[in-house]
């Protein structure tokens, strides 16, 4: 059985890890308060540590810092807002990511790390793996920032095994780990397994996946009538 991508249902709604404080803060008129930003720094940091299993994403008091930020530019942490971004990046295919670019001014999306988020949303909204884990790579700095939210990983590479499972029946080992982001066998492996997929046993570079309605190949009948009057026409201008 495949892993399930630890995203939120809905955003509406008051997460686990939402204090009662905090739920004034950001439905009150001191959301627009800035010396609440250091409540909301120190919630986002609570977030990027609480347990995968926990719900322990809030999209709100996100948008609420965003813009506090938006209203105090000499207030602005950028190390915030990467991981806000990364927080977003979990929760693809949602619409977050967006909604908290709507917040940032162009003088913050040009700054290098936050730029280089952006990139790494584009790379897997077009399902360019590799290069996802290559950007990440490249940058030393931010990489070590976005793994320090816990399950960032992990939850990428659930995300785009899910991307996998739904488009292909088979795929070559080395692919799929490049895809995935694994450079060792043994967590590869492991992931794997947790997610069903097998290795071929008359092919051990080839990875055999789970059939189901989005990846099964469909016979497709193409069903053509002909008319009698249209065929005896057809007949007679053959003589």
């Amino acid at each position: 059985m495949s892993q399930e991508i630890n995203t939120p249902t809905n955003s509406s709604k008051r997460p686990d890890c939402r204090s009662d404080e905090i739920h004034t803060l950001i439905n009150t008129l001191e959301r627009y308060n800035g010396n609440n930003v250091p409540k909301l720094e120190s919630y986002l940091e609570q977030q990027c540590q609480s347990s995968e299993e926990s719900n322990n994403y809030d999209l709100q008091a996100n948008l609420a810092l965003l813009k506090l930020y938006q209203f105090n530019p000499k207030l602005f942490n950028e190390k915030y807002v990467v991981k806000i971004l990364g927080k977003a990046l979990m929760a693809i295919p949602g619409p977050d990511f967006n909604l908290y670019l709507y917040m940032l001014n162009e003088q913050f999306t040009s700054i290098s790390d936050i730029s280089s988020v952006i990139e790494l949303k584009d790379l897997l909204e077009s399902a360019h793996y590799t290069r996802f884990w290559e950007v990440l790579k490249e940058n030393p700095g931010l990489k070590s920032q976005l793994e320090s939210i816990v399950g960032f990983v992990k939850n990428i590479q659930v995300m785009i095994a899910c991307n996998i499972a739904t488009t292909y029946q088979t795929i070559y080992v080395t692919e799929a780990k490049s895809y995935l982001g694994f450079e060792d066998d043994e967590g590869f492996t492991g992931f794997i397994s947790k997610e069903g997929w097998s290795v071929d046993k008359s092919d051990q570079g080839l990875i055999n996946l789970p059939l189901h309605k989005q990846n099964e190949a469909k016979t497709v009948v193409i069903s053509e009538q002909i008319r009698f009057a249209q065929l005896t026409k057809v007949i007679a201008s053959s003589h």
